[in-house]
């Protein structure tokens, strides 16, 4: 005896259904875009949505629904959609910098602190204040068009002659070594370009955005994910600026532009000789840190190496010892437990030798347990990170000290001597510049992006 079901004959559906976050489901004929959906949904985010999440694949607000599926919006708060944005935001920078000035190559160096990319000019002189302004009114105007941002997929031979009437030798190179027969290209207002991700669908999406002049080259300020209705207020980098104007003229003395230089320099046998010189400029600038320590001997009382994981600094520390090492100056290495306080005061010292006792910090003498190098606050967290302590013997008749620290955390040292800004951050694994502060001399490293991020972060909470 079988029992009834539910099992019915029925048409087929030319409808889908996309279940939303808030348990509510919307359906539509299929082919309807993601876009369509999140604007009939009508959801309420913190930041403006800029793409989805579909079934779990991130996917661009163009893509076209033909199943059913979960749906979660992604905004510019988050890291997918900031990145997007970013990207968006770029590309209305090259089509209003073409627009209004054609012989006008726009590159963009470098990110920079609190929101931005630092872009350079080519194939003229740099952009004076007023032009700048003349390029943002331009972004605006665009944006305000809310100006569709189309994608298409091209051959690759398609897309090398685009690149070469444009003038974009770098992507002309880049995809004489691509594998795959085609590639994708975005075109707003006629004008064709690569990215490395997605975009948004048109230019109403991208209101934020600011240009700054910086000679010799402008910023591109965008908002923050921690901050996505607004753009900070930006300030002034000489030590990032100076730091990537050395790394390209290293890169000029390689013969290396971009990634395309590089593959043609591996295929010609050229990459032992492009690692021997970067190597041994890189040497001349830690001979040049060792310098500055040992001519600052009689001052200097902490020597900061700082950087997030895998960024390089003890293998760093090693190779600075051998130059002090050829100075007179012997380093001894310990370790050492950094102990986070929640309090926001903070004060050093290590075994007899206080670095501070300004301002009202107290001193702190070592705690019971070995090598220990305790910071002062009123409570202390139970997490402790271990850290590589080295302590530089100028020599004897001397009884002065050095200390060297390698930690991520110089944010939140710096900072309680008062004096102690921003320093500028470089290129992976290279070092970014030196300051001295009193009695306080920072180096900084620091490896990928993503590490960068964490590093900084962590500071941010201990600040």
């Amino acid at each position: 005896m079988t029992t009834p079901t539910q099992i019915h004959s029925a048409l087929r559906r030319t409808t889908v259904q996309v279940h939303l976050p808030d348990g509510r489901t919307l359906e539509g004929p299929q082919g309807t875009t993601l876009e369509e959906f999140v604007r009939a949904a009508q959801l309420q985010t913190p930041a403006p949505v800029v793409a989805a999440m579909f079934n779990g694949d991130l996917r661009e607000l163009t893509f076209p629904v033909r199943e059913d599926g979960e749906l979660q919006p992604v905004t510019i708060a988050t890291a997918d959609g900031a990145r997007i944005y970013r990207r968006s935001i770029v590309f209305l920078l090259i089509v209003a910098t073409r627009e209004l000035f054609p012989q006008a190559d726009v590159a963009v160096d470098h990110s920079i602190s609190d929101g931005g990319y630092y872009c350079s000019v080519h194939g003229r002189a740099p952009f004076s204040a007023k032009e700048v302004a003349q390029i943002q009114a331009r972004m605006q105007k665009i944006a305000e068009g809310d100006e569709p941002i189309l994608k298409h997929q091209v051959p690759v031979a398609a897309a090398m002659d685009i690149f070469r009437r444009e003038g974009f030798d770098d992507k002309v190179r880049l995809l004489q070594a691509r594998e795959k027969d085609f590639v994708i290209l975005y075109s707003l207002r006629g004008r064709e370009d690569y990215f490395h991700g997605y975009m948004v669908p048109s230019t109403g999406y991208l209101r934020l955005f600011r240009l700054e002049a910086a000679p010799p080259g402008f910023a591109l300020r965008y908002p923050r994910r921690h901050a996505p209705e607004d753009i900070q207020a930006g300030g002034d980098f000489p030590k990032l600026r100076a730091t990537f104007r050395e790394y390209g003229e290293w890169l000029g003395r390689l013969g290396i532009e971009d990634i395309g230089t590089l593959n043609d320099a591996i295929e010609r046998g050229r990459i032992r000789e492009i690692v021997l010189v970067a190597e041994a400029l890189h040497d001349q600038k830690i001979a040049e840190i060792a310098r500055t320590i040992a001519s600052e001997r009689e001052r200097l009382r902490l020597v900061l190496v700082a950087g997030p994981s895998s960024a390089g600094k003890t293998t760093f520390a090693r190779r600075l010892a051998i130059q002090l090492l050829s100075l007179g100056l012997r380093l001894r290495e310990t370790r050492a437990k950094l102990f986070l306080p929640s309090s926001p005061m903070m004060a050093f010292s290590f075994g007899r030798m206080p670095l501070t006792a300004r301002n009202g910090y107290k001193r702190v003498q070592r705690q019971r347990q070995p090598n220990a190098l305790s910071l002062a606050g009123s409570q202390y967290s139970q997490t402790s990170h271990k850290r590589r302590i080295s302590v530089i013997r100028p020599g004897r008749g001397n009884t002065k000290r050095i200390l060297m620290i390698e930690s991520p955390l110089h944010t939140a040292i710096l900072s309680r001597f008062g004096s102690a800004s921003r320093m500028a951050l470089g290129s992976s694994s290279s070092i970014s510049g030196f300051q001295t502060l009193d009695q306080v001399l920072l180096l900084q490293l620091h490896g990928s992006q993503r590490k960068r991020r964490r590093s900084q972060n962590l500071n941010s909470r201990l600040t």
